[in-house]
């Protein structure tokens, strides 16, 4: 993994556990709150630094993403060797060209929050990706409706490194 996602996905982790309650950080705390963020629109993973799930056949970001993603900006604006990408997914309901360009449109309003948070939009800072339903997260049959399949990844890279 790259350097400064694993650095970043670390701080992100921090991040989590931080917002857990209580003084300590347990792992059982940890997992609650990921369960909550899953529930509520936004996740860490360790494949990831930011993971924004979405409603069935919708690219609208809830505010509880919102939050998420403002936090991650924060991490990644103004920090000119930094790059994010961006790959939206989508279950196997429906037609896989739907299913393309409600990946993509998924992807670009997870790009829009981040402008819009602070991290400068160009093709240099930002790769945006729709990879449909050819990367699910819980591998299911065609026509098959799954939550954590629904989602945009978002991932801090260094620019001009081996991954950018």
């Amino acid at each position: 993994m790259k350097i400064l996602a694993s650095a970043l996905t670390a701080v992100s982790a921090m991040f989590v556990l931080s917002a857990c309650t209580g003084a300590q950080s347990t792992w059982n705390d940890f997992l609650e709150y990921a369960d909550y963020q899953y529930e509520h629109g936004t996740a860490y993973s360790s494949d990831a630094d930011l993971i924004v799930y979405f409603d069935f056949d919708m690219d609208d970001i809830t505010s509880e993403a919102a939050k998420s993603i403002d936090t991650f900006a924060a991490s990644v604006a103004g920090n000119d060797s930094v790059g994010v990408v961006i790959t939206g997914h989508t279950d196997t309901s429906g037609d896989p060209t739907y299913n393309k360009d409600l990946s993509e449109r998924r992807a670009e309003a997870v790009r829009d929050a981040l402008m819009s948070a602070g991290v400068e939009y160009d093709n240099t800072r930002v790769d945006i990706y729709g990879d449909g339903e050819t990367n699910p997260a819980v591998k299911t049959g065609d026509g098959v409706p799954e939550q954590a399949n629904r989602r945009v990844t978002v991932e801090a890279v260094i620019i001009g490194g081996s991954n950018w």
